[in-house]
């Protein structure tokens, strides 16, 4: 699994660049055929925008942005929110294997 994360406008503190690499850690393990997963901060005007783009299976695209002045407040949310979405995805995707839907 490979893991980007990247500021548009600016740097990223390490403080924060660790706190959410510790985070994204717990995808791997709640869906094992993540390929790539992407970080993005960007700074508009008083607020922080953080973008999470999930690669899943080679084939899907989930893409989630939450906005917040604080930048680790906003980081929380997409990733909570990421978490979310792919928990989701794993349920439904476990309902049709087993001719639940």
């Amino acid at each position: 699994m490979i893991v980007e994360i990247s500021a548009r406008h600016g740097t990223l503190r390490e403080d924060l660049r660790a706190y959410v690499e510790s985070r994204v850690e717990r995808f791997s393990r709640l869906y094992s055929k993540l390929t790539k997963i992407e970080v993005i901060f960007d700074h508009v005007r008083a607020n922080t925008v953080v973008e999470v783009v999930l690669h899943a299976d080679h084939k899907h695209l989930f893409v989630v942005s939450e906005e917040n002045p604080d930048p680790r407040a906003a980081a929380d949310g997409a990733l909570k929110a990421a978490e979310e979405r792919l928990r989701r995805y794993k349920e439904r995707l476990r309902d049709w294997q087993h001719g639940q839907i």
